[in-house]
């Protein structure tokens, strides 16, 4: 799989839960689809919602 469609995988499990983007490319690319809602900014998603939000399954293929 190419490296570009790696980081939109992994990216979209954050996506999912609202998380903004400073990349102008994950911007545009999640900005287009019809479920994306931006509603966290990276550090706020990052630092309080990251942990509670997401499983251990979305959490070990994010790191993966």
């Amino acid at each position: 799989m190419p490296l570009r469609e790696i980081n939109y995988v992994k990216n979209e499990i954050f996506a999912r839960y609202g998380r903004k983007f400073d990349s102008e490319e994950l911007s545009n690319y999640f900005s287009e689809k019809s479920w994306y809602e931006g509603v966290y900014s990276p550090d706020e998603f990052d630092e309080y919602y990251k942990e509670k939000l997401l499983n251990k399954y979305e959490k070990y293929n994010a790191e993966f």
